[in-house]
């Protein structure tokens, strides 16, 4: 598996030994010499590894993947063992977390004023995402024209690698170092340096693990004769929850990931107890819009839209049944093989769930979603810093669980970088068609104002009864 022995490995933001941990002894390493009865060569090819070097994880994924009675050398087994435990114990049992920059960051090129739009002269937008253009209700304060550096905004759904390199003039739709955030394998560290307390992880953080450099503490706290947990292995840089596996034990992770090879996946704690809206388990795309990071305090600016929207499995949940994907799933729309899911705008599924429970409490809900939002930008500012030219919207995705006491978590499952437009098109669609549409208005159209106001102009939001500061 080249994505486990990688080059990337060596990285000091994903040090194997976390620097801040006091006085790490040196992780023990097997290298392919040392190993010629075994043969760690073996192992490299089998799991189609690239470094010769036997990291933690590595020894960590060997040792669940390869039964004991296939080594030949029980001793070398042994000193495997013991170097994956060495590791684990100079860490201090603390997983990797992110190196906080030693000084805050700032845009270079200074103070920037964010254009104020207006029909006499217009903000000119350029973009290569067409369905923006299909999703934003027309507006004479705002132009749209083909991709160039040169315009007053840059809408891009491709990362900007190099913000310096544009002009001054320009504002974008990206942060610089908001990878952090919306990448899977580097969410976990960022999440871990900057949203614990006292080394406890927040409430609404499940837990998670890169496949490739932590697997050692995966296969430590991950077996499933201990504490009965479900994982689910998904890949680090994959959309749509494709390549997805639901596995109960570290062996099963090991055998997906030895048939994987070549790609690069996290472990996520899957949520045993979800809210169920019909019988069926749903997820929420809550939709954020951050104007600064700065420092988190006073320099940040962000809110949380009311407009979130569920997307709901096509089958019954049952525990049981996880490794159907129309059970566990709940974006099949995604999915050309499976029917279509359904998805609920934000009046939809508060009727249906108080029509199925009458204690049910939308605003408490709600409360815990923008809390989430805000322990999770807020504490993650300071990683990304002050950039007077940039805006971003994300998708948070997130799964509901509600206490006996009536109290919800809002589980975080993801950060999405340019979410996609088309599910809060296909929920107002399915509004409009269904039984039960109510009269909770234009969602779509409500949802691209809001939109087009938090992104494009420096108007106060205040009035936008759809956003929520965060």
């Amino acid at each position: 598996m080249s994505s486990l022995a990688s080059s990337s490995l060596a990285d000091s933001s994903l040090s194997i030994i976390n620097e801040s941990s006091p006085s790490p002894s040196p992780s023990p390493t097997v290298t392919v010499d040392q190993c010629t009865k075994f043969s760690l060569q073996d192992a490299v090819s089998r799991f189609n590894l690239k470094s010769p070097t036997l990291t933690p994880s590595i020894g960590a994924l060997i040792l669940a993947a390869v039964p004991k009675n296939e080594w030949s050398d029980k001793k070398e087994r042994k000193y495997v063992m013991k170097a994956v435990k060495a590791a684990i114990k100079s860490q201090n049992g603390v997983l990797p977390k992110a190196t906080k920059p030693s000084s805050p960051r700032v845009d270079p090129r200074g103070p920037f004023t964010f254009p104020s739009p207006t029909p006499s002269s217009p903000l000119q937008i350029s973009t290569n995402y067409p369905l923006l253009l299909s999703t934003l209700p027309p507006s004479p304060s705002l132009s749209f024209v083909p991709p160039s550096s040169s315009s007053a905004f840059l809408f891009s759904v491709t990362p900007i690698t190099d913000h310096l390199s544009l002009p001054s003039s320009t504002a974008t739709n990206q942060f610089p170092y908001e990878g952090g955030l919306v990448q899977k394998d580097l969410l976990p560290l960022t999440v871990r340096a900057y949203c614990y307390e006292d080394g406890v992880r927040p409430r609404w953080w499940l837990e998670c693990y890169d496949m490739r450099t932590e697997f050692h503490f995966f296969k430590e706290r991950g077996e499933g004769g201990g504490n009965g947990k479900i994982w689910v292995i998904k890949e680090s840089k994959g959309t749509h929850s494709k390549g997805t596996k639901v596995v109960g034990t570290v062996e099963e992770a090991a055998e997906f990931l030895e048939e994987n090879g070549g790609k690069e996946y996290i472990a996520q704690e899957v949520v045993m107890r979800p809210m169920l809206v019909g019988g069926r388990k749903f997820d929420l795309r809550v939709w954020c819009f951050v104007r600064s990071f700065g420092d988190g305090k006073e320099q940040f600016e962000g809110y949380v839209s009311k407009f979130v929207h569920a997307r709901v499995s096509n089958k019954i949940y049952d525990v049981e049944r996880l490794d159907d994907e129309e059970v566990f799933l709940t974006i099949s729309t995604y999915n050309e093989e499976l029917d279509n899911g359904e998805r609920l705008t934000p009046e939809r599924l508060k009727r249906r769930l108080l029509e199925e429970n009458p204690d049910f409490n939308w605003e408490k809900m709600f409360a815990s979603i923008t809390q989430t939002a805000s322990e999770l930008f807020r504490g993650a500012a300071p990683s990304i810093g002050h950039w007077p030219r940039s805006r971003a919207y994300y998708g948070l995705d997130m799964i509901m669980t509600a206490d006996d006491s009536g109290e919800y978590t809002s589980n975080l499952l993801e950060v999405n970088f340019a979410g996609d437009f088309a599910s809060v098109r296909d929920a107002e669609a399915q509004r409009r068609d269904s039984a039960d549409s109510g009269e909770d208005g234009n969602y779509y159209e409500t949802w691209g104002r809001e939109f087009a106001k938090a992104m494009f102009t420096n108007e106060s939001l205040e009035d936008c009864e759809g956003l929520t500061r965060l």
